[in-house]
């Protein structure tokens, strides 16, 4: 298939997919609190931003608990549409073609128009991403803004690249460590004015952040005041066997820690008491949270989720999708690795890089891992596209 000279697939494919997304999120998608309860915080976090223009689950009590950036996505769609969740699907659903479009276009970018394609026709059917269009998590907006932000980088469009930097970080504060990591490639590069600018624009437009929750709680808050609790389960205070189960919420009830917790009603104060207990577990056993580490940067990249996890959908059916999806995606994308030099990929081997390495230190699940995947895709369509041309290549010679 020539994608070059017929631009008319890439138009085709897009329209599947977005069909494909809008019919499973309208139609099959599962309730709201599936996969994860955190989509009804996000859902009453969007709506008290149109309700009383507070960033809070209760009225007059605001909170940093989340990074405002999905919840602002979230009450742009209620303000316009009312309170629904069909919309939001909707919404996702296109944005979700939009990063198809840029897989592809970053693709075409790195390795040419025969592994643009193969990734479009991969990631407009990729099942992963087509669930979680239909889920009020932030894991399908994040995954367009940091697409965007990359290929903006690959350009080097340096107000835009800024601007969505802050933005990545104001949807999810782990993305802060790759914004360390953008603007020391600059200084290392010794690209002054990328660094400078860069480096200005960031702290304006991400500043509101940390100076609202200054003048709210009258404490520095720079990303969220969930991190705590999530470095603290990044431990095993909770046995690893039990998370996800309803019994994980009993025990929860039952340790002193988290009666303790209780206790203290301030969540800034909260949030510093949980980072409190987890230094002190690691100061006492950094072997083991060492292999801890360890354990959670594999457990990301696991090809099926967990079982006894809740997704809407049968267990066998997910396992199967997984593996006959994410599965090869990740092996060629790991072959890809080490066939293309480093110069040629970085710019979609950095994500792949930084995030993990953040979660791995905190906590990490399978859905962290989505916004990674448009990575390894854009590497398996690559590496595919190269086996390809060598085959041909060799049946050229032979002939």
């Amino acid at each position: 298939m020539d994608w070059h000279k017929k631009d008319i697939w890439p138009v085709i494919f897009l329209t599947a997919g977005l069909f494909i997304r809008l019919v499973y999120g309208i139609f099959f998608a599962p309730p709201l609190n599936v996969p994860s309860g955190d989509a009804v915080g996000y859902d009453i976090l969007g709506y008290n931003l149109v309700q009383y223009h507070q960033l809070a689950y209760e009225k007059d009590k605001p909170t940093a608990h989340r990074e405002p950036g999905y919840p602002l996505f979230l009450a742009m769609v209620y303000l316009i549409f009312g309170h629904s969740v069909i919309a939001v699907r909707i919404f996702q659903a296109l944005l979700g073609v939009v990063s198809c479009y840029l897989i592809y276009l970053l693709a075409r970018d790195i390795f040419g128009h025969a592994a643009a394609g193969i990734s479009l026709m991969i990631a407009v059917i990729y099942p992963a991403f087509i669930y979680y269009t239909a889920a009020l998590l932030r894991e399908t907006f994040f995954t367009f803004l940091l697409l965007v932000t990359v290929w903006f980088v690959n350009k080097k469009y340096i107000l835009a690249t800024a601007v969505l930097l802050a933005l990545l970080g104001l949807t999810n504060s782990v993305s802060l460590l790759f914004v360390l990591a953008i603007l020391l490639i600059y200084l290392w590069q010794k690209q002054w004015r990328f660094l400078i600018v860069s480096l200005v624009v960031f702290l304006l437009v991400y500043g509101f952040w940390p100076l609202r929750n200054y003048q709210v709680f009258k404490k520095v808050i720079i990303g969220s005041t969930n991190g705590g609790a999530t470095f603290l389960d990044g431990t095993d205070i909770i046995p690893w066997e039990i998370r996800g189960q309803p019994s994980e919420e009993e025990f929860r009830q039952k340790h002193p820690v988290y009666l303790e917790a209780q206790k203290i009603s301030g969540e800034v104060e909260r949030d510093r008491y949980y980072f409190r207990v987890a230094v002190e577990y690691i100061k006492k056993h950094p072997g083991h949270y060492l292999l801890l580490t360890l354990r959670k940067y594999l457990k990301l990249w696991n090809f099926y989720p967990r079982p006894g996890a809740s997704y809407g959908h049968s267990p066998k059916l997910l396992r199967g999708i997984s593996l006959l999806s994410y599965g090869p995606v990740f092996g060629l994308a790991i072959i890809g690795l080490f066939i293309f030099p480093l110069k040629k990929i970085f710019v979609v081997v950095l994500p792949l890089l930084i995030f993990p390495l953040v979660y791995a230190l905190f906590w990490s699940q399978i859905r962290y891992r989505l916004p990674l995947e448009s990575y390894l895709i854009i590497l398996a369509s690559g590496t595919l596209a190269h086996i390809f041309k060598n085959k041909l290549l060799e049946k050229e010679v032979k002939q």
